[in-house]
């Protein structure tokens, strides 16, 4: 959790991405991210989520032609859906 505490995006990123939190399916919106027959536990999906949108971020900084507004703003819906999910999970105490 620290490590996402210390993400600095920008404001319209953030924002976006927290109007996408409503929408999130983890079933549909992970499994495009990662090449698995089940599914990670929450933390080993926002450890791959995090490296993909640190990537995601690089390409941003570096106007790549490869760079998606689009994309970076669900990696960045995913990760916040990720986080609230492993927080609600650790106040019910279940396994994450």
């Amino acid at each position: 959790m620290t490590t996402i505490r210390h993400l600095k995006r920008q404001r319209l990123l953030t924002i976006s991405a927290r109007h996408g939190m409503s929408h999130y399916k983890r079933e549909v919106r992970l499994s495009r991210l990662v090449d698995l027959i089940t599914l990670p536990k929450v933390v080993e999906g926002l450890i791959l989520l995090i490296d993909a949108e640190r990537q995601m971020n690089e390409r941003s900084k570096e106007n790549a032609a490869h760079y998606s507004h689009a994309r970076h703003i669900d990696l960045v819906t995913e990760i916040m859906s990720e986080a609230a999910l492993l927080l609600q999970k650790r106040t019910c105490g279940k396994p994450m």
